[in-house]
């Protein structure tokens, strides 16, 4: 059984800072010229965004990985946390899967102590 040392393991603090910060690359990455955005679920063009998780939050591993996001409108993002139901009204639910498989499948393929934040990201 891997051991870890409580002093090199990624805190909370850390994992949000570097999210905070992939996030505002990303946004930067997804913006239109005129300044908007384009939501991944419907389609149209805003001017606020939010950022989804395709992997939930709790799903450390992926928490600031920019694979793991995915611009929608605040009702589409609504509907991205709803049941099943809901996010097949999506326009992006099959790329949602594809990408959950894809990055599911990374994980699972790694050791387990690779699976710690500290090994991704340190």
């Amino acid at each position: 059984m891997q051991t870890t040392n409580k002093a090199t393991e990624m805190t909370q603090k850390e994992l949000n800072k570097l999210y905070e910060k992939n996030k505002a690359e990303y946004l930067a990455e997804i913006q239109n010229d005129d300044g908007s955005y384009t939501c991944r679920g419907c389609g149209n063009s805003f001017m606020t965004i939010s950022i989804h998780h395709i992997l939930k939050r709790w799903f450390k591993y992926f928490f600031a990985d920019k694979r793991n996001f995915m611009e929608l409108c605040f009702d589409c993002h609504q509907k991205a946390e709803g049941t099943m139901k809901e996010q097949k009204k999506l326009d992006c639910f099959d790329e949602m899967s594809k990408i959950a498989g894809k990055l599911l499948k990374e994980y699972y393929k790694l050791k387990p102590y690779e699976q710690t934040l500290d090994f991704k990201y340190k």
